[in-house]
């Protein structure tokens, strides 16, 4: 619809470890025939605080990281993501975040939310 998605990421680490960690997503949409090297659009960044238990769940962000995909996307179109964390954006946790699930919340239609 020409609107941003949100998106959550769940996550958790090892040891007792404190910090924070940072997650770092874009997405393009590519429709049939279209080139795979289409233009991603910019990078969205959420950080979360981590509570310093082992293997406790956490989130970024109740209300999700907005990612506006590059491209024009329409119904229809596939929509590639390209996720970073760890060793690849700044973090302050003292081991790498390990990523347990992605919840992506979009508006498929005018007042319609889908989760």
């Amino acid at each position: 619809t020409g609107t941003p998605f949100a998106v959550q990421f769940y996550w958790s680490a090892t040891g007792t470890t404190s910090g924070s960690a940072t997650w770092s997503i874009r997405a393009v949409a590519i429709d049939h025939d279209e080139s795979l090297n289409a233009t991603f659009g910019s990078f969205a960044t959420g950080t979360q605080p981590f509570t310093a238990t082992s293997y406790d769940l956490a989130r970024t962000t109740s209300t999700g990281i907005l990612v506006m995909p590059g491209g024009t996307p329409a119904p229809g179109e596939a929509i590639q993501w390209e996720v970073r964390a760890g060793s690849d954006v700044s973090h302050t946790i003292g081991t790498d975040p390990i990523l347990r699930d992605v919840r992506m919340i979009y508006q498929r239609r005018t007042g319609v939310t889908e989760y």
